[in-house]
């Protein structure tokens, strides 16, 4: 069906296609416009179809699409099908016939084009179009179809050449001078007015052009440094990562010696950004982004959207460096400017909502209220979700990465399950899944079936294949081979396989020494895992030796670590304590811990009054237990994901421990205290199912206690006294 050309659809001076006679397409208002309705492209899709218009009938290379549309940079094949599958869609082209697929060349358009023009004589009366008497307006051809013709005047048809015919003078010479004279003035202002609005349309055209050769000369300078490096890295006879180290620091010494174009240098500090980066050089990454930042504030200026990307830049490197407080910050300010300076840009907006939101995710006591921040950081991961689902296909890219980030903010596990599984799909489509956000995903979606679910074959599988794809694309020294064993270690830690656990935290601890040093959050977490890991096995001293060093760390570093380390690392020393009979606090002392141990943490502050006070019973038998065996029925209450550091085998442990004083408190406590965790029908994993020969026997002289003696009931409140 042709599409109607009497429709004031286009503006003037755009650049228009009419493509079988059906669609027409306007490459400046990169729309396509069918039967009144119209489809606007996304930027690069737009560039695409000019690139198959201009070669209308040939193939075009993928090469040539990179080249042309996304300036040399290899984006990947995933975002070029994106475009076309784009087009498709537009131009109804389901059978492919219209752009066709090329194997292992390209593309190619196979389409009627030809150049959209208004048919002005189509909107003429028709007893003007009869009327061929009187020439027709030159001046009305280039006008756009919506426009009016407005009659022929004298003046017109002397423009033209025609000779006027003669007639009377009806005014008076001077008032026939004094209108001409002021028909030039008018002229002359009109002229003027005309030639300063194309000096100002002419500056902002040249503007625009010259940020756009700085951002090409600035991108190639990128591609070529990253090729020239990875090139001399990969033909040397060991490409270790030493030798790739090696290979950047005296790359960054000629750039900082380099003395050419500031776009150059520029787009050599990016790449060179990027190879730090990617092989796990967070430090040295920190500290060219801070460059970059400082060369793209003094090229762009420090309200464009190129500045705001390199904030971007700097969030993420700072996250990776475990620098909560100014990554919070540094994405705090850079969605004021992106809100301030570029409202209307969604995707912009969008991205900077994202950063927001991982701002507030990683965000931390002391620094953070948690709850308050975890709040906040759902709400901007939702508003960036609805921006880019308004801007992008169902599968694109960031789509994926914002789903991702909101399973962290959910405590709902079906939900959380059903955000990531969809994240993980379009990114095995789009990225493969030898990639590192599909890694990133699987790992995740294992911990959530284990903690929410416990499925703990499901979830160690997930766990394992995000390991084994690491392993292909890290070398064993990377930051996050070292998450990934600390994960590991945890899983293990929690279902009670205290051996396996040992080993990958072991490396953990080693990668994360090498690469970050001892003095930060990951490193002392490690250590406080693998100190349960060995109190639990049965290794009280090294796990002794393990908690002393972390807490050195900590006073050496001047560290102040996130109160939930500190809390879990304290819980874990007065565990060891505990367990070698050490008790160095009185009475009055232990009771006065019992009373501070409160927090805005329900579950962390539960367990360690939990500690202080069977402390208090083991060394004071007189001790009422009421208190303890109501807190301890919170702590079976608080066994759940939002509780960090509470884990099964922590409560296997304490079960072990709380039975061990049934001798001194009798049958009643120990009555009461199997029936709390009878009540609570908490699923322990198969390691821990099973009871050890220690707790075996302990269950039965339980059992025989309880048979002697008459047993002396008492009511268990809430609130009151027993």
């Amino acid at each position: 069906m042709s599409v109607s050309a009497n429709k004031p659809l286009l503006r003037q001076n755009d650049t228009c296609y009419q493509i079988n006679d059906t669609w027409i397409y306007n490459s400046a208002t990169q729309v396509v416009i069918r039967e009144e309705k119209e489809t606007k492209l996304r930027a690069k899709t737009a560039e695409v179809l000019n690139l198959l218009i201009l070669n209308q009938g040939n193939v075009v290379t993928a090469q040539c699409f990179f080249d042309h549309v996304w300036s040399g940079k290899y984006v990947g094949e995933n975002v070029l099908k994106q475009s076309i599958k784009e087009l498709r869609s537009c131009f109804a082209d389901e059978s492919k016939t219209l752009i066709s697929t090329i194997t292992k060349q390209g593309y190619k358009l196979s389409a009627k084009i030809c150049q959209y023009q208004k048919d002005v004589n189509s909107q003429l009366p028709a007893d003007n179009k009869a009327n061929d008497k009187k020439p027709e307006n030159k001046a009305t051809e280039g006008s756009s179809a919506g426009e009016s013709i407005s009659p022929i005047s004298p003046e017109a048809e002397n423009s033209h050449g025609l000779l006027p015919l003669p007639r009377q003078t009806t005014f008076p010479i001077q008032a026939g001078m004094k209108k001409s004279l002021q028909l030039g003035w008018l002229l002359a202002i009109g002229g003027i007015l005309s030639f300063i609005l194309l000096y100002l349309k002419f500056s902002q055209l040249q503007t625009q052009h010259q940020q756009q050769q700085l951002r090409l000369k600035s991108l190639s300078a990128e591609k070529q440094f990253f090729q020239d490096t990875v090139f001399r890295y990969y033909n040397t006879p060991q490409n270790n990562k030493t030798l790739l180290k090696s290979v950047l620091d005296k790359s960054r010494v000629q750039i900082s010696e380099f003395s050419g174009p500031g776009t150059t240098k520029q787009g050599m500090q990016q790449a060179l950004y990027e190879l730090y980066y990617h092989g796990g050089y967070y430090k040295e990454a920190r500290v060219l982004i801070g460059r970059i930042e400082q060369d793209t504030e003094q090229v762009y200026g420090r309200h464009s959207s190129e500045y705001i990307e390199t904030k971007f830049a700097t969030i993420d490197t700072l996250l990776k460096l475990r620098r909560r407080q100014e990554a919070y910050d540094v994405a705090r300010h850079t969605l004021e400017l992106t809100q301030n300076y570029h409202p209307d840009d969604k995707l912009l907006l969008a991205k900077a909502h994202l950063f927001a939101g991982r701002g507030y995710l990683h965000c931390m006591e002391p620094f953070c209220v948690r709850r308050e921040s975890m709040n906040d950081g759902e709400q901007h991961t939702r508003i960036a979700l609805a921006l880019y689902r308004e801007e992008l296909p169902d599968d694109a890219i960031e789509i994926a990465d914002t789903l991702y980030l909101l399973n962290w903010f959910l405590l709902d596990g079906e939900e959380k399950v059903v955000l990531v599984q969809d994240a993980i799909c379009i990114y095995q489509e789009k990225l493969g899944r030898l990639h590192e956000k599909t890694a990133a995903a699987m790992e995740e979606l294992g911990r959530i079936l284990v903690f929410f679910d416990q499925q703990w074959a499901w979830g160690e599988r997930y766990l394992l294949d995000a390991y084994k794809i690491r392993s292909k694309l890290y070398p064993k020294n990377h930051p996050k081979m070292a998450e990934t064993h600390g994960k590991l270690g945890e899983h293990y830690l929690m279902l009670g396989q205290y051996t396996q656990a040992m080993e990958h935290l072991h490396t953990a601890i080693e990668v994360s020494k090498l690469i970050n040093g001892e003095g930060n959050d990951n490193h002392l977490e490690y250590l406080m895992f693998l100190a349960r890991a060995h109190l639990y096995n049965g290794e009280a001293p090294v796990a002794k030796a393990l908690v002393v060093k972390a807490f050195d760390i900590i006073e050496n570093h001047k560290m102040t670590p996130a109160l939930l380390i500190t809390r879990a690392l304290e819980v874990t020393r007065l565990r060891i304590e505990q367990s070698q009979g050490k008790n160095t606090l009185s009475r009055d002392e232990l009771l006065a811990n019992i009373t501070s141990a409160t927090d805005s943490y329900r579950a962390s502050a539960s367990v360690l009054k939990h500690e202080y006070q069977t402390r208090l019973l083991a060394a004071y038998p007189d001790t009422d237990t009421y208190e303890y065996l109501v807190d301890f029925r919170r702590l079976l209450e608080n066994l759940n994901p939002k509780s960090r550091y509470l884990y099964r085998s922590d409560l296997h442990f304490l079960k072990q421990r709380a039975l061990s004083l049934c001798d001194r408190l009798g049958s009643e406590f120990c009555r009461q205290l199997a029936m709390e965790f009878k009540l609570a029908k908490v699923i322990m994993p198969p390691e821990l199912t099973s009871p050890a020969p220690e707790e075996a026997n302990q269950q039965a002289d339980m059992l025989a206690i309880s048979a002697r003696e008459k047993p002396v009931f008492r009511t268990l409140t809430v609130t009151g006294e027993p």
